[in-house]
């Protein structure tokens, strides 16, 4: 019994093919939550780089207005000196009898002239740092513009990669499933190998009773035949009758079962 049989050995192997998926199953377990929890995280950090990029278009679209808005307000200006400078000629030509100078004399229609320049000189003035200051308000909202169009661009590219990882996390997840339905089928071939051994071990207790009535028959009939045996003969001979049916008795088999259902039970606990 000590020594070393096929049987044994394949108990052994299968015991270590059993502590082997097992530890597969465990490994693979853990990097599957691992991998579940990234990718909880990766689509949070998805959904937040998209409210950004929605945020940055909504500001692109109010720098365009206010862009428009200012040109239009340029426009304007433009307009209004021109229609200033119309008038303020008008009042640079000498006075005449009649209209509005009617009752002024011709000191007073200079002066008055002159208060009007002077008047002209300040709005032109005021017109002209307005536009200086529109026209640094619209140079610094071209060039925010600009920089948000490059934030843009970067999220976009960034959106990008996220996408691509995903898919790619997308393909180890299925791969994993893969792997998981592989481990399955592995359980699956030693459940069909613990009933054939289970068989087998029926087959064995049916062949150990065939021979135990045998040996029972033949030793009644040599028991009235033969002369009693001595005691230490008939020592070896126990002893060798307890060695023979050793041999063939199916204890291996019931080691080498309970060895598979021992893996068998910490398989599906670990899969549980």
């Amino acid at each position: 019994t000590g020594r070393s049989t096929p049987h044994s050995a394949m108990a052994d192997a299968v015991s270590l093919d059993a502590r082997r998926v097992l530890g597969r199953t465990r490994v693979l377990k853990e990097r599957l939550k691992s991998r579940v929890a990234g990718l909880s995280l990766l689509a949070e950090s998805n959904k937040e780089k998209a409210e950004a990029l929605a945020d940055l278009k909504l500001r692109s679209v109010n720098l365009v207005e206010e862009r428009q808005r200012i040109e239009n307000a340029e426009r304007a200006t433009t307009e209004k000196d021109v229609l200033s400078s119309k008038q303020l000629a008008a009042f640079d030509r000498p006075p005449m009898v009649g209209g509005l100078l009617k009752s002024c004399t011709h000191d007073n229609a200079k002066d008055f002239i002159g208060a009007v320049a002077d008047v002209r000189a300040a709005l032109m003035q005021l017109f002209s740092r307005t536009a200086e200051n529109e026209k640094l308000a619209l140079t610094e909202a071209v060039a925010l513009e600009e920089i948000h169009r490059e934030r843009i661009k970067d999220a976009s590219s960034a959106l990008k990669l996220l996408h691509d990882s995903a898919d790619r996390m997308q393909l180890r997840v299925e791969k994993r499933a893969t792997e998981e339905k592989n481990d399955t089928t592995e359980v699956e071939r030693l459940k069909l190998l613990l009933d054939a051994r289970r068989a087998e071990l029926e087959l064995y207790e049916a062949k150990r009773a065939t021979l135990q009535k045998e040996v029972e028959m033949r030793g009644s009939q040599l028991g009235h035949d033969l002369p009693p045996v001595p005691a230490g003969a008939a020592g070896s001979d126990a002893s060798a009758a307890q060695q023979q049916p050793q041999q063939d008795t199916p204890d291996l088999h019931e080691q080498i079962i309970a060895t598979i259902q021992r893996a068998l039970d910490e398989i599906n606990k670990s899969c549980k």
